[in-house]
């Protein structure tokens, strides 16, 4: 689930119609992703709510409700990584920037 939904994210990351904005997001979602710091039950529910899209921009609405704001908002805290934290302090600054 997780390297499909990273490939997902990557093939969209760039496109077009996004903003800056929405690029810092989905690298944010990356970073998150490769720390384990999204559960496996978003992740499928996110795979199974784009399987049959192809419109970025839908794509990237329908990532944004899979994904609970809380984990940008510093709650996640992992234990073992210690480059988490770092992160997580960046995207509260990004998201205080909205």
């Amino acid at each position: 689930g997780e390297n499909k939904l990273i490939k997902l994210i990557k093939a969209i990351h760039k496109s077009k119609e996004f903003t800056e904005e929405d690029e810092e997001y989905l690298q944010e979602v990356l970073d998150l992703l490769k720390e384990g710091g999204i559960d496996k039950s978003s992740i499928k529910r996110i795979l199974k709510s784009v399987e049959k899209e192809i419109n970025p921009s839908k794509i990237l609405v329908k990532i944004k409700s899979g994904i609970p704001k809380e984990l940008f908002q510093g709650t996640f805290v992992s234990g073992a990584d210690i480059s988490g934290p770092k992160e997580v302090i960046l995207s509260e600054y990004l998201l205080g920037k909205r």
